[in-house]
């Protein structure tokens, strides 16, 4: 990123602002475009200070009013960041106390049934009988996600080198949030990873360097090509929201299901969920304790519902 993709005469404070989120462990990417409007916008007004204003933050309230309120929230999100990382080094520089754009109420995830995993996995498992690589990598992949809970993109940037299959182990690198940890798998787990590995390398000489994940052409999976296939399953097995109140089901609810059936599983073991969610907000490689704790209501909700655990299941289908 180079410092004069900004224009205005904030340019350099914008370009080490962002560098300074980064440096903390933040992608700070999609957050570029947000600096950018801004930096437009103090263009467009013809503003010449070092510092924020008061009023030049008022301005931008109103040339943003007719903008969807999740929209409204995120530029002023950035903003107020910004203003506060200016005035470290300004202290004339105003300072924007809170969001004053609540962020809309979050949509519920889908939470995947254990009948709906089954499902999957007997299908991904049907679709690996045609033998090309790319179906058995597919599979293996579905396999990974459900019973890990890890990332979409976390799995597909997996090299061989990051697997240690003596002590079952894999190691993140560099997840989201530029948060490293490692991943415990389950001996039935590890010997799948196992098993695909044999496959693999019927197909290429692997370095350890090299993706774990590769299709048919020999390169690394890339997650639309997965997201594709995925939803066309789901599709196939008519799995939808049917009319409740939470988002359809994506690649991404493998991970929520994972982490409320975690939660379930201790419920009803009886161990102390306040005492237990920052175990799962380390392992699921949470930023902050907020984000574990939205799993929290849809194990409310669910409590009530015979929900098995998915290692049982695992065994019984893969």
């Amino acid at each position: 990123m180079k410092s004069n993709i900004y224009k205005s005469v904030l340019n350099d404070r914008f370009f080490n602002f962002i560098n300074f989120k980064q440096e903390q462990g933040y992608k700070y990417e999609g957050e570029i475009s947000e600096i950018r409007l801004f930096d437009n916008f103090l263009l467009k007004e013809n503003y010449n200070k070092q510092v924020l204003s008061r009023e030049i933050v008022n301005l931008y309230i109103i040339s943003i009013k007719d903008k969807a309120l999740k929209t409204r929230h995120n530029n002023f999100s950035v903003l107020k960041e910004f203003s506060i990382y200016l005035k470290m080094f300004e202290a004339k520089s105003y300072k924007i106390i809170k969001n004053i754009f609540r962020n809309p109420p979050r949509e519920k995830s889908y939470i995947f049934s254990e009948k709906e995993i089954s499902l999957l996995l007997k299908s991904f498992r049907c679709h690996k009988k045609n033998g090309d690589l790319s179906s058995i990598t597919n599979y293996t992949i579905l396999g990974l996600l459900t019973f890990t809970g890890i990332r979409i993109q976390e799995c597909l940037n997996f090299n061989i080198n990051q697997w240690d299959s003596e002590n079952r182990l894999l190691f993140i690198k560099n997840g989201k949030f530029r948060k490293d940890r490692l991943i415990p798998l389950d001996k039935s787990v590890n010997d799948k990873l196992k098993d695909f590995h044999k496959i693999r390398l019927k197909y290429k000489s692997i370095d350890k360097d090299e993706p774990l994940f590769i299709n048919s052409k020999m390169k690394r999976v890339k997650q639309a090509t997965f997201r594709k296939f995925f939803n066309k399953k789901l599709q196939e097995l008519k799995i939808s929201n049917n009319g409740f109140n939470c988002r359809n089901p994506i690649v991404h609810s493998l991970r929520h299901s994972f982490a409320v059936s975690t939660l379930l599983n201790w419920v009803k073991t009886g161990k102390d969920i306040n005492e237990m969610l920052p175990y799962l907000s380390t392992y699921m490689g949470h930023v902050s304790m907020e984000s574990t704790q939205i799993y929290l209501q849809s194990v409310k909700e669910l409590d009530e519902i015979e929900y098995k655990r998915f290692y049982q299941t695992f065994k019984k289908n893969i």
